[in-house]
């Protein structure tokens, strides 16, 4: 059992670094179908700063279901392409995608200051979250959710972060209910939190 929960860890790690590229596959087609199972071990509380600069925890949101994702203000493509699919996520689930909050987890924390979520995230409209994992844990965080990220520069000599482009659905007790590829389209995802509300 042991061995086959590493192996499972050790996939959706390569699933999640490898990014858009890996998804659509019938292994990740299985993963994103409904809870992950074997897999109690990724993801766990964490604290974190948010965009009104108050501390708070991923436990203070206990009680109602979660989408969580990590990413940088400055992504070009795959963090502002499933922003707003979680937006629209929230639309197509009236009520109660109004009490599903976003958390976005920042990779980019030395350039991503709370201002700077806080204009950002206001461009997919409300319910968003950001969050800024205090200097010295956010490695520990990303290890515990299997989140990859690098810091590289281009062929112009700008930094830029190449991560992990997955998203992860959190249950209302805190667990880790369900791994969410960028690629899902947003009837998959929004059917995946209407499965969750049940």
């Amino acid at each position: 059992m042991e061995i086959r929960r590493r192996t499972a860890a050790v996939l959706l790690a390569a699933l999640l670094l490898a990014g858009p590229a890996a998804h659509g596959h019938s292994v990740d087609h299985e993963l994103v179908q409904g809870n992950i199972t074997g897999l109690g071990h990724i993801g766990g509380d964490f604290g974190f700063i948010d965009d009104d600069g108050q501390l708070r925890r991923l436990s203070d949101f206990r009680g109602a279901p979660v989408l969580l994702f990590f990413g940088f203000a400055n992504c070009p493509d795959v963090c502002p392409g499933f922003l707003a699919k979680a937006s629209a996520v929230r639309r197509e689930l009236g009520d109660a995608g109004a009490a599903l909050p976003v958390i976005f987890v920042t990779v980019d924390p030395a350039r991503d200051d709370r201002e700077r979520l806080r204009r950002y995230l206001a461009l997919f409209g409300d319910g968003f979250v950001g969050a800024r994992v205090p200097d010295g844990e956010l490695a520990e965080v990303m290890r515990q959710y299997a989140v990859a990220a690098q810091r590289v520069r281009d062929e112009d000599g700008k930094i830029v972060i190449t991560h992990g482009s997955g998203a992860y659905l959190i249950d209302a007790a805190g667990g880790t209910a369900a791994y969410i590829s960028t690629t899902r389209s947003v009837a998959e995802i929004a059917a995946q939190v209407a499965a969750l509300l049940q």
